[in-house]
């Protein structure tokens, strides 16, 4: 038996201060007992989300999923890092023909209703999971069997080798959460009951006013992960301090900057980011950036004549200037990145391949090469949307930009289900040139097969990029797989596959009091406290 997965990754005295008094010294708290959390309080949120079902395996919704990190746990989740690590798993081997996968549970932990977690639990979640998740049925693809031969191991039979299991039960759009085997077994493929919300995490669920609120309260039963020394990303030791949370479900963001200020909401996600300076600037106020986030792209249609001409897309890459266009869909400076990367900086995924062609603002060179292209004013059809702010701000200024490097481009505004009619019907594909565009994290590489694969979402063919897709897919050791995405980032600046503009995060505002705060695509409240 050995373990699958190389490294276990994801297949702010002075002299003055001298006259003080002994005493005055003596006073005075130390820095670190400033910062000792306190347990303790009531901690209201207000989000512009709302649900309508709590039960994650059925729900495709951000919000949902963010709420159930706080009270479910998995078998393996992703650190800071996008690393894949065990959660409620203690460890894991996988037979030498990848056939049989075989984990171990961590000893001690709990469900909300005091029962102890054991294998009949996670075989019966993973049985109902397959059953009533889109999600399930995709990563439940070649399992054959899930049996537990005692209450600490769970045994996993495959009918070939199943590539990078841990990474797709570990993504926070899988779901794969672990409930009491008597719930999972009664509930089968209907929705859960709110009542039926039980699970290890370190707070509970305590009451749901629907399309109002959603209490939880502590678990103080919690079994925290001790091989940590504080939370990893969405696993490690995660710490329960407050008393309770409130979810508060508001849709205006008027109402959420007014309930900060009354001191109605101790956090908020839905300020616009142009007030972010003005109210951390003020006393009692602070706020934290949530990075990373997503990027702003471009996808350009290959199929189209002039962007079948490599120098036409060069043009455009090395012709915009991606830091005004940035600026100009997000407003603030300290909420944009310039990188090249796909994978964002603060991912094990990261790269400067392809660094070359990136943010260039080569307003001369492009104008050579749209001359050696032959290209003559033909129109350009710039699709873009007012239902994604930043995509229609940033489509206006790169219109702009574009004609002043002599290219007849037109911006054609629609709505945002017409736009994505655009981009995957083929049909429709001679109706547009370029198109805005943005992208969220993903985990792991795997996640960009459909983005870059020849003609499934980028109107595009490129077998050596199919080739290197299919290596992140199937290939195990980390260095390798690094290398091939490597290559799929190379191959995206080089051959023009999309522009990339840059990264922009968001960004929460909360009262001074809220320390302990962080976001992991999703509010993280384990371990925030109050300092009041």
């Amino acid at each position: 038996m050995h373990s699958q997965e190389t490294r276990n990754r994801s297949c702010g005295y002075g002299s003055a201060a001298l006259t003080l008094s002994l005493a005055a010294l003596l006073s005075l708290p130390s820095a670190a007992e400033a910062q000792t959390p306190k347990r303790g309080g009531s901690f209201n949120l207000a989000t512009n989300q709302t649900i309508d079902t709590l039960d994650s395996s059925t729900s495709s919704t951000t919000i949902v999923r963010t709420i159930h990190e706080h009270t479910h746990g998995q078998l393996f989740v992703f650190d800071q890092k996008y690393s894949v690590i065990p959660d409620l798993a203690e460890s894991h081997t996988v037979s030498p023909d990848f056939k049989t996968w075989t984990f171990k549970l961590r000893k001690g932990v709990l469900f909300h209703d005091g029962s102890g977690l054991d294998s009949g639990d996670v075989v019966a979640s993973w049985n109902r999971y397959v059953k009533v998740s889109p999600a399930g049925k995709i990563t439940a693809k070649g399992v054959v069997a899930v049996q537990a031969p005692d209450a600490e191991t769970v045994v996993f039979e495959f009918d070939g080798d199943p590539g990078l299991f841990l990474s797709n039960i570990a993504k926070p759009h899988t779901v794969f959460k672990i409930y009491p085997k008597e719930i999972a077994d009664k509930a089968k493929d209907r929705p859960l009951h709110f009542e039926e919300m039980i699970g290890t995490g370190p707070y509970k669920f305590a009451q749901w006013e629907r399309g109002k609120s959603l209490t939880m309260e502590r678990f103080d039963k919690y079994a925290a992960d001790q091989r940590h020394t504080g939370p990893q990303g969405l696993g490690g030791k995660k710490t329960a301090y407050l008393d309770k949370i409130v979810w508060n479900f508001v849709a205006e963001a008027g109402s959420h900057e007014a309930g900060l200020r009354s001191g109605r909401f101790d956090l908020v996600d839905n300020i616009p980011l142009e007030l972010k300076d003005k109210i951390e600037a003020e006393k009692g106020f602070g706020g934290t950036v949530i990075k990373p986030f997503a990027w702003i792209n471009m996808m350009v249609n290959h199929h189209n004549v002039p962007m079948n001409d490599l120098r036409v897309r060069r043009a455009i890459q090395i012709g915009l200037d991606q830091q005004s266009i940035m600026l100009a869909a997000v407003g603030n400076p300290a909420l944009i990145r310039l990188s090249p990367g796909i994978a964002f900086d603060e991912q094990e995924w990261s790269s400067k391949e392809g660094a070359q062609y990136y943010a260039k603002n080569a307003k001369d060179e492009a104008k050579k090469l749209l001359g050696e292209a032959g290209y003559k004013g033909e129109p350009i059809t710039l699709l873009t949307t007012r239902t994604i702010d930043y995509m229609y701000k940033s489509a206006v200024v790169i219109q702009q930009q574009l004609q002043g490097l002599g290219m007849n481009v037109k911006l054609e505004v629609m709505d945002w289900a017409a736009l994505l009619g655009h981009i995957t019907n083929n049909n429709l594909w001679p109706k547009w040139h370029l198109t805005s565009m943005g992208h969220s994290i993903r985990h792991d590489p795997t996640g960009w097969d459909r983005n870059f694969r020849s003609d499934q979402w980028t109107p595009y063919r490129n077998a050596e990029m199919d080739k290197l897709l299919d290596a992140v897919g199937q290939e195990k050791d980390f260095k390798k797989r690094h290398e091939a995405f490597a290559n799929i980032q190379r191959i995206f600046h080089e051959d023009v596959v999309n522009v990339k503009h840059g990264d922009f995060f968001a960004w929460h505002a909360h009262r001074d009091y809220v320390k302990g705060y962080t976001s992991f695509e999703g509010f993280m409240l384990w371990n925030v406290w109050l300092d009041k």
